[in-house]
């Protein structure tokens, strides 16, 4: 059905830039993040070699891509269906294909000896449940899919789409689109047209903006056309631009709308707090679980995904940030440089932990303020008045 004159489907919705950048913004920030895989939890939490469908989800393309067009799916369609091609030795899945969501159907079967049990059917064609990797999006009690954007949000995305194409009519028209054309007396409809077609012939499109127009034979010209800024044309562009990345859960600078930054209420290092947090940290959360079933990795093994280079501040911040960790004695300089992508100091000269001398339990008597065993009174920590000479 259209929608503001236009049909609205998966490639209406990635012809508007805004919903295109949305896409792309979340599903790169999702494929790039490292992937590891644990046994174990808190102080046991330890890591164990990725079964190979965490490595390479599927051998046609990259884990990269993979990731990308599972993401796109499952963002832009509302869910991710895929197929269990291969199994390794342990009967674990090694790829998995994905399918594209028009090429999917999921069913309750009511009837015969399966009845009550979900049915997938990819092309046509039913697939053993063992065989289904699905992973749904937003979905309502009872639902077995993903609801799909393209259809619930067909209204935002078809005014979207209905901006983008007027204006691409109006700069193809020409800059003043419509006019009328008054002559003295009445012309034949041959007449009519080819004094139409030179008109357009002459000034239609673009290319030929602001040309000098010259009418003969007592015609006269009149601009009847509505200037874009008069309609509101641009500010329902922006408008479109800023709905649909709140739709997506994006932050508006991301995709270049920078006049609606302060929109959100925040600055921009607090936005992308809120996108990793909320927008990705849903996605992720999917993904993982996904991968953590016991009938995908071994069992007690789970995915979980690294979001620590997505947090990290400016230069200088992490810098004293660093500091503090080290000063505070809750990191040691191997770990810190770890963090940074560096080799652990050799000789093991990194894995002391500082302790700060001018803190101690309350109630407890700091080290260097004992008595000494010879006797005496308590003397001060070496250093300025403790090498003071008497």
């Amino acid at each position: 059905m259209p929608v503001a004159g236009v049909q609205v489907s998966e490639k209406t919705v990635l012809s508007i830039a805004a919903a295109y950048s949305c896409l792309r913004v979340i599903s790169d920030a999702v494929a790039t993040l490292p992937l590891y895989n644990y046994i174990g939890t808190k102080a046991k939490k330890r890591e164990v070699t990725k079964p190979g469908v965490l490595v390479k989800p599927y051998a046609e393309c990259t884990r990269i891509t993979w990731f990308t067009q599972a993401t796109i799916s499952l963002v832009g369609r509302g869910n991710v269906f895929g197929q269990i091609v291969e199994r390794d030795t342990n009967l674990y899945p090694a790829q998995i294909k994905l399918i594209h969501p028009d090429n999917a159907q999921v069913r309750r079967v009511t009837s015969g000896a399966n009845s009550g049990q979900v049915e997938y059917k990819y092309f046509g064609k039913t697939v053993p449940i063992d065989d289904v990797f699905h992973i749904p999006y937003l979905s309502v009690p009872g639902a077995l899919v993903g609801l799909n954007p393209v259809e619930y949000l067909r209204y935002t995305f078809a005014l979207a789409h209905a901006a983008d194409l007027y204006g691409g009519a109006f700069f193809q028209n020409s800059a003043f689109p419509s006019g009328l054309i008054s002559v003295e007396g009445d012309l034949e409809e041959d007449e009519v047209l080819a004094l139409q077609q030179d008109w357009n012939q002459q000034h239609k499109g673009i290319g030929q903006a602001h040309r000098i127009g010259v009418i003969t034979g007592g015609a006269d010209f009149h601009a009847i056309s509505i200037a874009p800024e008069d309609a509101q044309f641009i500010e329902s562009r922006q408008l479109s631009r800023a709905e649909i990345a709140t739709l997506y859960g994006v932050p508006p600078h991301m995709i270049g709308d920078v006049d609606r930054t302060s929109s959100w209420g925040m600055g921009i290092e607090q936005q992308e707090r809120m996108f990793n947090n909320t927008t990705l940290n849903g996605i992720l959360q999917r993904f993982s679980e996904a991968f953590s079933d016991n009938n995908v990795t071994p069992n007690g093994q789970y995915a979980e995904f690294d979001l620590a280079d997505r947090y990290k501040n400016d230069i200088l911040t992490e810098s004293q940030a660093d500091v503090l960790a080290r000063n505070g004695g809750w990191m040691n300089v191997d770990e810190i440089r770890a963090r940074r992508g560096l080799a652990p100091l050799p000789d093991g000269k990194g894995t002391d932990y500082l302790m700060p001398l001018n803190m101690g339990v309350l109630g407890q008597d700091h080290p260097a303020m004992k008595p000494p065993t010879s006797g005496g009174e308590p003397q001060p920590p070496g250093g300025l008045d403790g090498d003071k000479t008497k």
